[in-house]
């Protein structure tokens, strides 16, 4: 559609597809996310940041909220809408309340990923006087023994359980979800009645875990074979149906830019900005990053840009054959930390990929 839809005959969702879509065709990104720290409270098995000891080290590395402001009045000038501002934890920050407030006065719309533990009355009056878009918070558990298990803190259930009634009775959007792993799949039906049961609109959950950005593959000793995590997602009858109505809107479609390496979005409806400073085209996508320290954001995203635009797909990857590429999740970036090369699509994406078609073809897989 070249013109605008009418919206009476459109749903949301298609209206919303049609918006990105023509903002993605004028470079214009329309979501951002910041990384305000890598530090948190919990210690999570599956984290991917690395030891917490050794990301305190780095805590004067971080921006300051003076150099986050001018950031943010940068983001607002490209005409991003939405604003994700994430961590780490970034409530561990003292100075988040004043990033956040001025997040609110550039007009964004903000939504914050907190584990929920840190939710203090001072932040629900935050949250009060400047209402985010929403809150989302990860259940590891539907019980404390569960939960503590994966974070490594005790009492971490109970607060982060605080957390999540403070909200609710701000009347704060609130969106509940989980890490589907191996020390939680017995509780997946709990956790699941628990987020909806708490007022979750919908219950999202990812078995997807990367090993660490610095090469350790230790996350990986939690994550679900493909399969498994598959069969688990069709159980969900919001994620099957999800899955569902994906493979019949993408399934004959064709990459936008089959000769890219990168057929996302990355650093093109939206771009991430990490803790010390550094522009790149997703959270994941680290090593094509660009210094804030050398360049305004404009600069830094056109830098970015160039670099994911023109890596190529080489003629020998097996995903310019295969059938099911346009509803496959491989990522380059999730590749490269995977196998140490972004080139071909990760063995765990590409078997996920066939047991999530078996089971919207079939009803079942293998």
């Amino acid at each position: 559609m070249d013109t605008c839809p009418d919206l009476a005959e459109i749903t949301n969702a298609d209206y919303l597809r049609w918006l990105y879509g023509k903002a993605r065709a004028a470079q214009v990104p329309l979501s951002a996310s910041i990384e305000l720290t890598e530090r948190c409270n919990l210690h999570c098995v599956h984290c991917y940041l690395g030891e917490q000891d050794l990301l305190r080290e780095r805590r004067g590395a971080e921006l300051d909220a003076d150099r986050w402001r001018e950031i943010l009045d940068q983001i607002a000038e490209l005409a991003c809408l939405r604003l994700l501002i994430t961590g780490g934890d970034p409530l561990l920050r003292p100075d988040f309340a004043a990033i956040y407030r001025h997040a609110k006065e550039c007009g964004l719309l903000v939504t914050v990923f907190t584990n929920g533990t840190l939710i203090t009355p001072a932040i629900v009056e935050l949250f009060r006087e400047l209402p985010p878009a929403a809150v989302e918070i990860t259940l590891y558990g539907a019980t404390a023994a569960t939960y503590e298990r994966i974070t490594g803190v005790p009492g971490s259930y109970a607060r982060c359980l605080t957390g999540i009634e403070r909200l609710r009775a701000l009347g704060v959007e609130l969106g509940l979800k989980t890490i589907l792993m191996k020390p939680n799949r017995h509780e997946f039906a709990a956790i699941a009645e628990l987020c909806r049961t708490l007022g979750t609109k919908k219950f999202r959950f990812d078995a997807e875990i990367q090993g660490e950005f610095g090469g350790s593959g230790g996350p990986l000793r939690v994550r679900l074979d493909p399969e498994e995590a598959v069969r688990m997602e069709f159980s969900d009858p919001d994620r099957a149906a999800d899955w569902r109505d994906y493979w019949q809107r993408r399934k004959d479609q064709t990459p936008a830019h089959p000769e890219r390496l990168y057929n996302c979005g990355a650093a093109d409806g939206g771009f991430h900005v990490g803790p010390y400073g550094q522009i790149q085209p997703c959270l994941t996508t680290r090593h094509i990053a660009f210094d804030l320290a050398t360049g305004t954001l404009r600069q830094g995203l056109a830098a970015i840009r160039e670099q994911i635009w023109s890596r190529r797909a080489p003629e020998a990857r097996m995903c310019h054959t295969c059938g099911y590429r346009m509803v496959c999740n491989s990522c380059p970036a999730f590749s490269r930390l995977e196998q140490g090369m972004e080139e071909q699509p990760a063995e765990f994406q590409c078997r996920a990929t066939r047991a999530r078609v078996a089971w919207i073809e079939g009803g079942a897989y293998g």
